[in-house]
């Protein structure tokens, strides 16, 4: 491929699969001063040139297929950034100059960012989306700063333009701080996702009362009816994945014809069951699109066809005629028929 010096008036660069190039050949990338849009999907790539920070036009930057570890300094001179895509890379420092920025993705807090840097995330009154992985342990001696931090600047933007969250964070890295202390709610926002490696002890006190969440990705330990109550009583949500170790009901947990009433796809992921779990999905008149993870240990090939059975026959009577998907986990798991049936002959004894 030709020198990048080749190319002044270049504005779009997307490599795909340069599976050949260095580092290097990026030497010359303070030459683009026209380029707007740069997207590297090139694994041989670990480091990009401090003169990153010339490209004044520059308004996306996609480094998620790339090894680079941290980005170079000089990303906050992009002042017309409105676009930061990396794949767990540190909060850069100084990240209030980028004032532009509408999206900032995958960025990763951790015991080696500056606790200052998370204020600076307060001042970009124009960021709609951001995701964030979440790596500060209780332990950390300046754990309360980097949370009271990162809350300030939460609070900031949930007054601003935030639409959009995420927040990621791996075993040992509690978020526990997010259930009572959003405040005010974030206005407009309309997504919120975390990941599998976290359960909320119960739906956060902000959720509960928001009423402009349309897709909600969340996990909570346990579901009970109290939780189901919180979530078929948000006004405006219309894609729903709840994701829970267990379910402990008192009684069984049962959608009335009053909840969800926008709901349009629903995906529920229990991995403890028990026996008094049972959704009521016949009154979900909106749902256009069904998921149903069926986990498979411990129980017979009959009770799962059964269940797949009263699934598939409630998903029927929905005006809609939803879309379902049946998925099944824990397969091997399953109980044999003849220790069932050799079980239930002693237990009679």
């Amino acid at each position: 491929m030709p020198s990048l010096s080749k190319f002044r008036v270049l504005r779009v660069l997307d490599i795909e699969n340069g599976e050949e190039m260095t580092h290097n050949y990026f030497e010359h990338i303070r030459m683009l001063l026209q380029l707007k849009y740069l997207r590297l999907n090139l694994r041989s790539i670990d480091v990009l040139p401090e003169q990153l920070g010339e490209l004044q036009h520059l308004r996306t930057l996609d480094l998620r297929g790339t090894k680079i570890t941290k980005l170079p300094k000089s990303i906050v001179h992009l002042q017309n950034l409105t676009c930061l895509r990396v794949k767990n890379l540190e909060l850069p420092e100084n990240i209030a100059n980028l004032y532009a920025l509408e999206e900032l993705s995958d960025i990763q807090i951790n015991r080696y960012c500056l606790a200052s840097s998370l204020l600076g995330l307060g001042s970009l009154t124009k960021l709609r989306i951001l995701r964030l992985h979440w790596c500060i342990a209780n332990t950390h001696p300046d754990s309360k700063v980097f949370v009271n931090n990162l809350l300030s600047s939460l609070r900031k933007l949930g007054r601003f333009n935030l639409r959009h969250i995420c927040i990621q964070s791996y075993y040992g890295y509690s978020i526990d701080f997010l259930l009572d202390s959003w405040f005010p709610t974030p206005h407009l926002l309309q997504k919120f996702e975390m990941n599998l490696n976290y359960h909320f002890p119960r739906i956060p006190d902000w959720i509960a009362s928001h009423g402009k969440l349309t897709y909600l990705n969340i996990n909570v330990n346990p579901v009970d009816e109290e939780t189901l109550e919180i979530l078929g009583s948000l006004p405006s949500l219309m894609f729903l994945w709840v994701t829970s170790n267990a379910a402990a009901p008192k009684e069984r947990l049962v959608v009335s014809s009053s909840m969800f009433i926008c709901l349009k796809e629903f995906q529920f992921t229990c991995w403890s069951n028990g026996t008094g779990l049972y959704f009521g999905i016949q009154h979900l008149s909106s749902l256009r699109h069904l998921v149903v993870e069926i986990i498979c240990s411990g129980a017979t090939v009959q009770e799962v066809e059964a269940l797949e059975e009263a699934i598939r026959s409630a998903a029927n009577l929905l005006p809609n005629h939803p879309t379902l998907e049946l998925q099944t986990w824990d397969e091997e798991k399953m109980a044999k028929e003849e220790s069932v049936g050799q079980e239930e002959i002693s237990t009679s004894r």
